[in-house]
């Protein structure tokens, strides 16, 4: 039987493990062995870099100059004003860029993440053309935990496919080869013609919901 010692810890552990997905190839399925701090170390040191293969999903040219946006994380506290944008829709057809980010971790996750110390930065683009979407992200993530001190992790991601949008939410089925290794499915959208945001929400961990906020420009 595990003690409820290690429980704890490997509960803790789970908002390392999900955050971002970016940071380690790790599972908070009730199947999984319960890692200690030590372990979930040696498995993030030994994790390869995450994303997708550029020779097996060629998602073209940006749409522009891609400018350096970086990226906060914020507990999610609605009490203290501190939500999770709701996608109102909008034209998303055309070129957008990312200036800046915001990761939304669960509350469930205080404790386990220093947000005033995580940060990341990178570059991040999106096209819509008729029915197609293309997309890329490229972020070093840097995670401050109090379970494994300071993690870093390079994420690069692209994706290429079609598209159905809905209501703000753009529902996404990639071409062979082109899906995210996050397995995001779905996209919120908030755009006018100027700009706005794309939501993206993450793999469910510690009872809640991780969501990145891009927020930038529409590019000729």
């Amino acid at each position: 039987m595990m003690r409820s010692g290690r429980r704890t810890t490997a509960a803790a552990t789970m908002a390392v493990c999900a955050m971002a997905a970016a940071l380690a190839a790790c599972s908070d399925d009730d199947s999984s062995p319960m890692v200690d701090a030590g372990g979930l170390r040696d498995a993030l040191d030994d994790a390869p870099a995450l994303g997708v293969d550029a020779a097996q999903c060629d998602v073209g040219d940006p749409p522009g100059t891609l400018p350096t946006l970086t990226a906060t994380f914020v507990f999610v506290d609605p009490d203290a004003g501190v939500d999770v944008p709701a996608p109102a829709g909008g034209d998303v057809t055309g070129g957008f860029v990312v200036e800046r980010a915001t990761f939304y971790v669960p509350e469930s996750a205080r404790g386990s993440i220093d947000v005033g110390a995580s940060h990341a930065e990178g570059t991040a683009w999106s096209v819509v053309e008729g029915s197609q979407y293309r997309f890329a992200f490229d972020l070093d993530v840097t995670l401050e935990t109090t379970v494994v001190g300071t993690v870093r992790r390079h994420q690069l991601d692209a994706s290429r496919g079609t598209f159905v949008a809905s209501g703000g939410i753009l529902s996404l089925t990639p071409d062979e080869g082109c899906a995210v290794t996050t397995d995001i499915t779905e996209i919120g959208y908030s755009i006018d013609a100027e700009g706005g945001m794309l939501i993206v929400s993450l793999p469910p961990f510690m009872g809640g919901s991780a969501v990145v906020v891009f927020e930038g420009r529409r590019v000729p």
